[in-house]
């Protein structure tokens, strides 16, 4: 059976980047991307939490409060140096924390660290179990959004489709440590 009436959404076709032009506005949530300039929706929707969320099965062999979720791949996202990567394990693994990898497929994990492949539904309660994400901004980020944990989202240094923004100031997570891991960028968070 073809859906003839279908339509994939997706946020970087030109009628978008139009959008954030017209609006001469910075910080435009990609929610808000989404809700206006794709679905049409007036700027206060709200969009609804996500319903089903399953719990990690392998949840206890993460140590609880003590741990940090890595995401560092994406893709369609300019890949952070693994430089940055292995400051933020130092950084972590001497405060006496546990570090893990999200990978799926054959992404590898990071040096030094556990590798975890939980399903997108699980990832909640394993960053919130955990305590700390931090993650190349992608759409896992979305997934997690309102996940009750120290969320970081790292973003290489470029601009949004043709525009003269940065992608932080497009794709900025509310609520969350947003940061751009540039060229000259080093890890010194607490």
């Amino acid at each position: 059976m073809q859906d003839d009436q279908a339509f994939i959404a997706h946020q970087d076709r030109p009628y978008v980047i139009n959008l954030s032009k017209v609006l001469c506005g910075r910080k435009i949530t990609l929610e808000k991307i989404y809700c206006c300039g794709i679905f049409g929706l007036p700027a206060g929707t709200e969009p609804g939490l996500p319903k089903f969320q399953k719990r990690y099965a392998r949840l206890n062999e993460i140590v609880p409060g003590k741990s940090v979720i890595l995401s560092p791949y994406a893709k369609s996202v300019t890949a952070i140096k693994k430089e940055i990567w292995a400051q933020i394990i130092q950084d972590y693994q001497n405060k006496g924390y546990v570090c893990y990898t999200n990978v799926v497929e054959d992404e590898t994990a990071l040096p030094d660290t556990i590798p975890i492949s939980p399903l997108i539904d699980e990832m909640q309660s394993i960053v919130e179990w955990a305590g700390i994400f931090i993650g190349i901004r992608s759409g896992l980020c979305d997934v997690i959004k309102e996940a009750s944990c120290r969320k970081i989202a790292l973003y290489p240094d470029y601009n949004y489709c043709d525009t003269r923004w940065k992608a932080v100031e497009i794709y900025w997570l509310e609520g969350w440590e947003n940061m751009v891991a540039g060229e000259d960028f080093v890890w010194n968070r607490s």
